[in-house]
């Protein structure tokens, strides 16, 4: 008897779902909680790379040879700060910490493009630009299937239109710099 009751328990224990581990919480957070891991690693990173685009795109601004891609990073600080702002709200309601300087990856892409002048310069801000737009573009996704907030969720949703647009942008400049068609 004391063997049939002790199978009872386990079963019973291993077919109730830990708090926090039910259908729908890939994240496993515990009942009432609204942020999972994937919400804040993205938002950390999300965050990281907003700061970058405007920081790299006020240098570009100023330093970039080729008009086209000064209205480039024009519109790179134009965008990211309005999305930047967004996102800050979004997380201060929801109670995320969010970097306020830039991570040593872009103040090292930073450093390495104040050294860079006229068509190599150019070149080097649209590289990191595509390769930054891509990684974005990635953690959106990520966000998207992963997440757990709803308003962190979507505003990756509503963000991956325009960070595709920029890496588009971003790809078909570098073409007409490099005589090569976009991929």
């Amino acid at each position: 008897m004391r063997r049939i009751l002790l199978f009872s328990a386990v079963a019973v224990t291993l077919a109730v779902p830990a708090a926090g581990q039910e259908n729908g919480n890939p994240g496993g957070m515990l009942p009432g909680t609204d942020l999972n891991a994937a919400d804040r690693v993205f938002a950390i990173a999300l965050a990281q790379g907003g700061l970058a685009e405007v920081n790299l795109g006020q240098l570009a601004a100023k330093s970039a040879q080729s008009e086209e891609v000064k209205e480039f990073a024009g519109r790179m600080v134009a965008d990211h700060s309005e999305a930047n702002d967004r996102f800050t709200d979004i997380a201060r309601r929801e109670g995320l910490t969010l970097p306020k300087e830039l991570d040593p990856e872009h103040r090292a892409i930073a450093e390495n493009l104040s050294k860079q002048k006229g068509e190599k310069f150019d070149l080097e801000y649209l590289r990191t630009q595509v390769a930054d737009h891509q990684k974005t573009a990635q953690l959106l996704e990520y966000e998207i299937g992963q997440g757990q907030n709803k308003a962190v969720q979507d505003f990756a949703t509503n963000s991956l239109e325009t960070i595709l647009a920029h890496l588009k942008m971003a790809q078909d400049i570098m073409g007409k710099l490099t005589g090569q068609a976009s991929r």
